[in-house]
């Protein structure tokens, strides 16, 4: 916009020049507009495109400065009087304005790192840095109604043992370990969440149906396998849903839950499919 007031201004002060009119008389009362242009480009724009806003308003104010220095009967005008304040000291105000703006966007960008960091917090579970509930519904939504899932519910067995036994202190860096030990167990496109407790829940998006039937007993036997370096043996129990859109997610989750209710009724330390026989 600023940029657009250039050539008709120029026009006016080369025709004024050539004495065919007096610049104070002919010249449109923009020059005010202008200058709100040029506060609201610098206050606004990235740094890469306040330079076009600071040359097209030189090229405007220089040459109107200039020519009324050199035609004082103009220049002691009321309109000239105008002019000369706002093409003059005005243009101080590009010292003022250009490092308080600068402030100002550095301010907000610590202030968008500021709410990102706590955006990205507030998904995470604090013991375990795995996404909490908040955090796993916001990544379910990313996904499209075309993504098929399969839901898998963890549940540590006699964790309130090891918390009786060892203390909360020690229980604490158990699941600290499981969760470690869940993100080198599948590697396709996964999300891993703490799903309340001693309780974690594992969304494989698009898993290959063929490898389907294991994917429960990987992690059973993942999880369990290898001692745990505070209290050595720990076991896990899990329960898997079928596949399905993830639109069905919490149909999937309550499959899951009952397939893990089976798997500890039936003495835990196993993995169990959900089937219609359990609903």
């Amino acid at each position: 916009m600023i940029a657009s007031f250039v050539p008709p201004s120029l026009y006016f002060i080369v025709m004024a020049w050539q004495g065919k009119w007096l610049l104070i008389e002919r010249l449109p009362p923009t020059s005010g507009i202008t200058l709100s242009l040029l506060i609201l480009g610098l206050m606004m724009l990235p740094r890469r495109q306040k330079k076009y806003v600071i040359l097209s308003w030189s090229l405007i104010a220089i040459p109107t400065f200039h020519y009324l220095i050199f035609h004082p009967a103009e220049l002691h005008t009321e309109r000239g009087y105008e002019l000369v304040s706002l093409f003059g000291p005005a243009c101080l105000i590009l010292y003022v304005i250009y490092p308080y703006q600068s402030g100002i966007r550095h301010h907000m960008d610590e202030i968008t790192v500021s709410l990102r960091r706590s955006e990205a917090e507030a998904d995470r579970d604090f013991l375990t840095d795995v996404y909490n509930r908040r955090g796993l519904q916001h990544w379910l939504k990313q996904l499209t109604t075309n993504d098929k899932i399969c839901v898998i519910l963890i549940d540590v067995d006699h964790f309130k043992s090891i918390n009786d036994r060892y203390g909360h202190t020690t229980g604490d860096k158990v699941l600290i370990e499981v969760a470690s030990r869940m993100r080198s167990i599948y590697f396709d496109k996964h999300a891993i969440a703490r799903w309340g407790g001693e309780e974690f829940t594992v969304i494989m998006v698009n898993p290959n149906e063929q490898a389907f039937w294991a994917i429960g007993s990987m992690f059973q036997i993942a999880l369990s396998n290898l001692p745990y370096k505070t209290v050595g043996k720990v076991t896990v129990s899990v329960g898997q849903s079928e596949i399905h859109s993830c639109e069905d997610f919490i149909n999937l989750i309550e499959q899951a839950d009952n397939a893990l209710y089976d798997a500890k009724n039936n003495g835990r330390n196993q993995a169990i499919i959900y089937n219609n026989t359990l609903s």
